[in-house]
């Protein structure tokens, strides 16, 4: 009940353009569930005019989930995301006024801090992240860059009760309880 189902198949998303907010902090938090085996799906991905500086992303790469810029993955988990029929709940928080590295960007799947990355490189201190950045497109759902001659990146599955919190580093019991045995 309650969610919305993203095929790559169709050009539906979720569109919104910024015209203002906190840059250096913010929450995303959707619960989600993935039903395509393509290689590359976007959860949220930002997109400037003409800047790879302008994007972040969420998406899924081979089943492993990446958080940061275009091509500049800030961490990217060792966990694999390939149990189709299982729901997920997932919150990205960024504040990047905290003094420690590790503090400025955090995921978190099903209630647990991710701790264990491929790659982690976190936003240098007070970094204006794209994430409310006046004038640019938030697109959920799809990649869609207006200086790439390419598309590719399209959700495949469900998202329900998606958030993107301005202003604020929020953590999953901000959102509700995870109960394994609900």
């Amino acid at each position: 009940d309650n969610s919305l189902r993203f095929d790559s198949g169709s050009p539906d998303s979720l569109t919104r353009t910024f015209t203002s907010g906190n840059q250096k902090t913010w929450t995303f938090s959707t619960w989600f569930k993935r039903s395509g085996t393509s290689a590359i799906q976007k959860l949220l991905a930002t997109c400037g005019t003409n800047s790879d500086a302008t994007t972040l992303e969420i998406i899924f790469v081979y089943g492993l989930l990446r958080v940061g810029r275009y091509y500049s993955t800030n961490l990217e988990t060792t966990q694999e995301f390939r149990d189709y029929s299982a729901w997920y709940h997932i919150v990205v928080s960024v504040d990047t006024t905290q003094g420690t590295a590790s503090d400025r960007m955090k995921i978190f799947i099903n209630g647990n801090q991710v701790t264990a990355f491929n790659t982690a490189s976190y936003p240098v201190l007070n970094e204006d992240t794209p994430i409310n950045l006046s004038g640019q497109i938030c697109n959920i759902g799809r990649q869609y860059y207006p200086h790439v001659t390419y598309a590719d990146g399209w959700w495949e599955g469900y998202m329900a009760e998606t958030y993107l919190i301005d202003g604020q580093a929020l953590t999953p019991t901000d959102f509700g309880e995870f109960d394994a045995d609900s």
